[in-house]
């Protein structure tokens, strides 16, 4: 699993939440890629992931948007993994 952490200008790292699948797909558009967390992990997401801030409902940029479908790996199953916590690491951003 990867998740996608986003830069805030004062270089402070963001992890973007949806409140629904309908938000996410207004604030992203409809191919941008997305894993489903419960509520109540966020904040272990949140501290696993290294993100500074959790941004609810944020309107990603057109020009980062996925203007195509996402392909799905061969290796990717339906559901997280068992030991889906411990595979998440932080993002290297620019």
């Amino acid at each position: 699993m990867r998740l996608e952490l986003r830069r805030a200008s004062d270089g402070s790292r963001l992890l973007p939440v949806y409140t629904s699948a309908g938000t996410f797909v207004r604030c992203c558009g409809q191919f941008q890629s997305s894993v489903h967390i419960n509520f109540a992990d966020l904040l272990d997401v949140k501290r696993i992931t290294g993100a500074d801030l959790i941004v609810v409902d944020g309107h990603m940029p057109v020009h980062l948007r996925q203007d195509t479908p996402p392909r799905r790996h061969v290796h990717e199953v339906d559901g997280p993994p068992a030991a889906w916590m411990t595979s998440l690491r932080p993002e290297q951003s620019a």
